[in-house]
This record gives structure tokens, C-alpha cells and sequence, in this order.
């Protein structure tokens, strides 16, 4: 197929992405066969009959294209070489994506200059994905556990796909950013639109260690009835799906359940038996997850890197002194209390004070309320 065919029928697609008929594309492709006899039936036989549908011409569809790319978002239909090919094997694929940044598992060239030199040097090659989600409004401990295991994931050569929510998505994309791996957000709106505000700078960062991507054009406000959907995605992107904190009724079990449809694995983190925000993974548990506790758990089942590089938990290539890594192996990721950790540490009260200063500028430890801290 020659280039101005292909993106002939690459413009077909960003039609039906955008012309309200997304959700019957099964039907109408049975009805008419192909993408460009759905344009041709609806577009051109119904202006016939003087029908008022949404009718851009191919030269006004390109260049809606051609203005999206010249702001850093392009459009892959399901057709092309480069559309993720575990995706083509999912249950209703999207026809389309859009994207910033780079396509998970294609070849596209859109990637840093960092990330083309990595590539040559044929190092931190990205060879499998996972996904990686849980509650919006975790625990402490759960936010860092997420964190590291998506740490945990990009050193063994995984990369981490997520929702870029509040909470388990956001916080298992920022490890995979420490973690010096790729990152990816499925979004529910527009790739235009950062959802929510809160998570703008972690936004930038995925976008230059990996990818921001949605079935949604542009401009395409964060609607509840999206992420479900959305979810589809995540999981259809990935080797596996990691649950961390989620309720029994929630997103977290659409994604895990989408990914058993699909094939994935499965995997949950357990937590206390009393606490609500466990209760999905013990669910999930029972009904034959695997239950992990690191990303080491998860690796075991996959080839992803030749020579896994896990470190105990602390955050790569920080060097702490020797007072410092006193301090912070009284670190947990449930809050203590400073008073508890002089006592343990064996140190004087304002030095105890001083090194978790220390230890938080280093990106260690966090404090979560009044004098209690968490390990990072």
C-alpha cells in the first residue's frame, strides 16, 4: 500500500473517531466492510439524501491532522504498522489512538533524543509492560508500595502503564520514572487535557520517558462514562495487571477484570483483612490472583531482563550516610511518628529531626502529617 493510501485511510478513521459513531464501528464495518465504505455510506450516500451528518471532506480531515501534529499529537489508526499490536488482539480495540510523546510497543521514532540514544546503544531497551493500578484515595502505605513496585518494574525491564489518577496510578508512575523506565498514562479525555491538574508535573515526566495516549480526540472533557472504557486499554497495553488498594466495587476490578478477559495475569498486593481499601485485592486473592508483595513476585513470570537490578527498596543511585541509613531502616510505608523513631534510631532528638530533612530533600522519605514519616 502506497503512503498517500495509507494515510487516506488513516484519515477514514480519524472521521469515525470523531463523527459520534465510535461506539457502533463493530456494526457499521459488518454492515459495510470496510473503514472506507463506512465513510462513503454515511458521508456521501446520506448527503445525497440530504441528510445533515458531520461531513469533513479528506482535505479537511487532513488538515485537522495535519494541526494536531504540529502540536505534538498524532493519530494511529488500527490499521497501521505501528498501532500496538497486543491491542488488535483485545476485544473491541480502539480504531484510533492518539498520543503524545512515544506509542507503546511500536516503532513510531517519536521518543526523546535521550531515549533514541538509549535505543542505538541498544541499552534499557523496553521489552514487556505492566499495568499497574489502585485506589484514588490510598493509604501512605499503599501509595508506597506502588511506588516502589513501579520502581521495581522499570529496573527489571518492564514498562508501567497506568490511568495518571490520583494515588496507586500516579505514584506507580512516578517509580517507573525514578525507576529510569518507561512510563504511560491512558487518559479518559482529550491527550490535550491533564486529569487531574494535580498530577501536571508527572504528566511532563511521562511524557518524556514514555507516553500519554487516548481513544478520545482532543479536547474531550474527563467524563465518568469514559473510564470504564478506558480501563480496556490499560490492560489490553500489558503483559499483566497489578491491583494495589482498590474496593470491591471499583475501576481498579473493571481493569483486572478486562485483563482476564483479555489473557493477562493477574496480580494483587494484600493488605489488613479490616481495611475497605483491601478488600478488592483479596477478592481478586481468592479468585486465583497471584499475591505479590514486590515486582519481584511479578518478574519471576516473565523474561523482560537478563539481569534483574532490584535494590532493597531505596530510591537508585542515592548514596546515604551512615546516620541516615539508620534513620531510614526505621522507616515503614504505614506512618511513624518521630518520637517513635529517635527511640528506635538510638539518636539524639534534633539529629533524628535534621536526617529525615535530609532524607526527605533526597527523595527517601515523606512527612504525611505532623512529625510522622513514611519510606519512599
Amino acid at each position: 500500500m502506497g503512503i498517500a493510501a495509507e494515510k487516506t485511510k488513516r484519515l477514514y478513521w480519524l472521521w469515525l473517531a470523531e463523527s459520534g459513531l465510535r461506539g457502533r464501528r463493530a456494526t457499521l464495518l459488518r454492515q459495510y466492510g470496510t473503514i472506507e465504505g463506512v465513510y462513503r455510506a454515511y458521508v456521501l450516500e446520506r448527503e445525497a439524501a440530504g441528510e445533515g451528518l458531520w461531513r469533513p471532506g479528506i482535505e479537511e480531515l487532513c488538515e485537522r491532522l495535519g494541526d494536531y501534529e504540529r502540536k505534538g499529537i498524532f493519530f494511529c489508526c488500527c490499521e497501521e504498522e505501528n498501532y500496538p499490536a497486543c491491542l488488535k488482539e483485545i476485544y473491541s480495540p480502539p480504531g484510533g489512538l492518539y498520543y503524545q510523546g512515544h506509542l507503546p510497543g511500536s516503532a513510531d521514532g517519536r521518543t526523546s533524543l535521550e531515549w533514541e540514544k538509549k535505543e542505538k546503544d541498544g541499552t534499557d531497551k523496553e521489552i514487556g509492560r505492566m499495568a499497574v493500578v489502585g485506589a484514588r484515595a490510598c493509604s501512605e502505605r499503599g501509595r508506597g508500595i506502588a511506588r516502589r513496585i513501579g520502581r521495581e518494574l522499570a529496573q527489571g525491564g518492564a514498562g508501567v502503564v497506568s490511568g495518571l489518577a490520583l494515588g496507586i496510578d500516579g505514584a506507580a508512575l512516578a517509580g517507573a520514572i525514578e525507576g529510569e523506565g518507561r512510563a504511560y498514562g491512558v487518559l479518559g479525555c482529550g491527550v490535550d487535557i491533564c486529569y487531574p491538574k494535580e498530577n501536571y508535573h508527572l504528566f511532563g515526566q511521562v511524557l518524556e520517558r514514555g507516553g500519554i495516549l487516548s481513544e478520545y480526540p482532543p479536547g474531550t472533557p474527563p467524563l465518568p462514562a469514559y473510564f470504564p472504557q478506558r480501563n480496556r486499554i490499560i490492560s489490553g497495553l500489558s503483559d499483566g495487571v497489578v491491583v494495589i488498594e482498590a474496593r470491591k466495587r471499583s475501576g481498579s476490578l473493571i481493569t483486572a477484570e478486562f485483563g482476564l478477559e483479555q489473557g493477562r495475569n493477574i496480580y494483587a498486593v494484600p493488605g489488613r483483612p479490616e481495611d475497605v481499601l483491601s478488600e478488592g485485592c483479596h477478592y481478586l486473592i481468592q479468585n486465583g490472583a497471584k499475591l505479590v508483595t514486590g515486582a519481584a513476585d511479578i518478574l519471576s513470570d516473565y523474561e523482560f531482563s537478563p539481569g534483574l537490578r532490584l535494590d532493597s527498596g531505596q530510591v537508585p543511585k542515592i548514596l546515604l550516610e551512615t546516620t541516615e541509613k539508620i534513620v531510614y531502616a526505621c522507616l515503614r510505608l504505614e506512618p511513624k511518628h518521630l518520637s517513635q523513631i529517635q527511640q528506635e534510631s538510638g539518636l539524639e532528638w534534633q539529629e533524628v529531626f535534621n536526617i529525615l530533612l535530609k532524607l526527605e530533600l533526597k527523595g527517601c522519605a515523606r512527612q504525611v502529617s505532623m512529625d510522622c514519616y513514611v519510606a519512599l
